[in-house]
């Protein structure tokens, strides 16, 4: 399913770093983000926080998440047995967390998942579209940011009915190239400097694929939407947020 992609990687990490080095010099982006007006709950447990976000879940739902922390990232990727060798994990971990999120903005997330309902996700990721299930260890290893889009029910339905088209089908692929492209354009504000391919995507953009009948930036084709487009994004709206001092709700 990975194809090439994975071969190419360290090449590609290398251009990524060249570029970005680039930009960051000349073209750093200062985003502003506004404050969340959510009621601060403190800390909860594992437990508390997961059945709060279940509790207010809705089908259609979009679901941010970054990893806590080096160590959680690679336990979870142990078990999904995506990255064997630790160099590997490593570079690939610094590379989201040291270009592409900080190029997008200081506090970006790296990953988006649709909430399809009965405590079932899907998103895209390198081995395609995936699906799985919010859990402890979910909920442990991740800082989380919950979105409600609005849009008609009808919109929604046809999103998670794409996505299990897609999750069956197996037809869209995730394009470490693509994300790359999509980070710089991002970053330096020159979007649609390449045309880029309909069936390779990243995360964000599948989403953006998903909601096609909606849009998460006016001003962007869907190939180029990022987690940040979707997170700023007018269509939504916050409701649950982790971070390490504690949980945000809006009652």
């Amino acid at each position: 399913m990975i194809g090439k992609e994975p071969t190419n990687f360290m090449k590609l990490l290398f251009l990524l770093f060249i570029t970005l080095l680039l930009t960051f010099i000349f073209f750093y982006p200062k985003f502003e983000f506004e404050e969340e007006e959510l009621t601060f709950l403190g800390p909860l447990s594992t437990e508390e926080t997961k059945n709060l976000i279940l509790d207010n879940l809705e089908e259609g739902d979009i679901i941010l998440n970054r990893p806590q922390s080096f160590s959680s990232y690679y336990m979870q990727n142990k078990q999904q047995k995506l990255f064997k060798n630790i160099f590997f994990f490593f570079s690939y971990y610094n590379l989201f967390d040291k270009i592409f999120i900080r190029s997008m903005g200081e506090e970006g997330y790296w990953h988006i998942y649709i909430y399809k309902g009965n405590n079932t996700i899907h998103s895209l990721s390198l081995l395609g579209v995936e699906e799985g299930k919010i859990d402890n260890d979910f909920v442990e290893n991740n800082y989380l940011k919950i979105l409600k889009v609005n849009t008609t029910k009808e919109n929604k339905i046809k999103a998670i009915e794409r996505s299990n088209y897609y999750f069956e089908s197996q037809e869209i692929y995730y394009s470490l190239k693509n994300g790359l492209i999509i980070v710089f354009a991002k970053s330096t504000g020159a979007n649609y400097i390449f045309h880029l391919d309909k069936q390779k995507l990243v995360c964000s953009s599948y989403i953006a694929l998903l909601y096609k009948d909606i849009s998460f930036n006016l001003k962007k084709d869907y190939t180029y939407i990022t987690p940040t487009d979707i997170e700023n994004s007018d269509v939504v709206d916050t409701i649950i947020i982790t971070k390490k001092e504690g949980v945000y709700y809006e009652r």
